[in-house]
């Protein structure tokens, strides 16, 4: 049959395709291209990586088309999923209460960071993004977090630290912060880890107001031990005054 009847739904698809293999002589690639067919009596969504290429008979003169083509619909929309996902995936972090980012391998580079970890970390979008994490943060180096990082990428374990002290960047010097903050390891769709989600909370203002507190309560612990010392002293010396008082009373009247 005449493909153009053969293939009505698509054939205003591939007729430009044909015309320019056949008035051209060009050959034509196309890849996880739409082109909706008739299947079992309705109209399909369909995707197709294909090939055009002219065909000539005994005089060289172009006769016809050679066609190659597979049909690749599930991949693109496995693709399409991921796509999705990722795009949720995405938001969920930039749009999170808290500081957020996703690292992938290799080098655990910063995939995805919301606002509130870039302000944890005293940088900018255009310093860490697409960066592996500690050349956008040197900061953050020989501080134990290497190996944590690697610990949970290699074995799948997930990481909490509570009160953990760091030496980042705030307003263009080194401080001392305290953080929570949880390294769980990010899983493909096959179960491949691929990176790590990091969440993290500082906690610097509560440690530091703690440490105060008991800072203080040491001091007047110390001062109430150094007073119940002295009492003590004091009371011992009382004993012995009375006792000697007694004794002289004692030879005095005797």
């Amino acid at each position: 049959m005449p493909a153009e009847k053969a293939w009505p739904e698509i054939w205003p698809v591939i007729k430009p395709l044909i015309d320019q293999v056949l008035l051209r002589g060009e050959a034509t690639w196309s890849e996880d291209q739409l082109i909706p067919i008739y299947r079992d009596g309705k109209l399909e969504d369909v995707y197709w990586t294909f090939s055009y290429s002219p065909v000539s008979d005994e005089t060289g003169k172009r006769s016809g088309v050679f066609i190659t083509c597979t049909e690749t619909t599930q991949k693109v929309l496995i693709s399409i999923k991921m796509e999705e996902s990722e795009a949720n995936l995405r938001n969920a972090i930039l749009q999170a209460p808290v500081a957020m980012c996703l690292l992938k391998e290799p080098g655990y580079v910063v995939h995805i960071a919301n606002e509130r970890v870039l302000e944890l970390w005293g940088k900018t979008a255009e310093q860490v993004m697409g960066k592996p994490i500690f050349e956008g943060l040197p900061e953050a180096r020989d501080q134990g977090l290497e190996a944590l990082l690697y610990h949970v990428y290699t074995t799948g374990e997930t990481f909490v630290a509570y009160e953990r002290l760091l030496q980042l960047p705030r307003n263009g010097k080194i401080e001392t912060t305290y953080l929570n903050f949880v390294y769980e390891p990010f899983l493909e769709t096959n179960g491949v880890i691929s990176g790590i989600m990091a969440v993290a909370v500082e906690v610097t203002e509560l440690v530091m107001a703690r440490l105060k507190i008991e800072e203080v309560v040491a001091e007047r612990t110390g001062e109430l031990e150094f007073a119940n010392q002295t009492l003590t002293k004091k009371n011992e010396e009382l004993a012995r005054s009375n006792k000697n008082l007694e004794e002289f009373a004692y030879a005095a009247f005797s």
